[in-house]
């Protein structure tokens, strides 16, 4: 023991520098054949449709080595138009009829349309057959 070093791991020399050689040459030709393939798309190709079994860690060790690694692209932000100000009425209660020039009760006020119910439009129907009729 030299150096408090054992002599197994002075002189380990990896056995497998042949595989790691053949997972980069076919890492290298997927992400250049299919440049938006990111590592797990590259891994799950050879593991299921090429049926190497190398382990995940290892092939990702060589796919950072080559500097493969695809940029993620920040999200695009979306443009919003500045609002209008808001109407300051001249006097107390002028709501609305500063802008619209219409009573707050009038149907015109109101935001959204409000949806008439089933037993309401067979009123509409039959008060309409009877005005036809009448």
């Amino acid at each position: 023991m030299a150096f408090g070093i054992s002599q197994t791991c002075y002189s380990y020399q990896a056995k497998q520098s042949a595989v790691n050689v053949e997972i980069a040459d076919h890492l290298v030709r997927l992400t250049h054949n299919q440049r938006n393939w990111g590592f797990g798309l590259c891994f799950l190709y050879l593991r299921n449709v090429k049926g190497y079994q190398w382990s995940h860690k290892r092939v990702y060790r060589i796919y950072r080595e080559l500097e493969l690694n695809l940029r993620i692209k920040p999200k695009k932000r979306i443009v919003r138009e500045k609002p209008e100000p808001l109407a300051v009425p001249e006097a107390i209660n002028q709501a609305d009829t500063a802008i619209n020039g219409t009573a707050p009760g009038h149907p015109s006020w109101r935001i959204a349309p409000r949806r008439q119910s089933r037993r309401e439009l067979c009123n509409l129907r039959q008060e309409g057959i009877g005005v036809v009729l009448g």
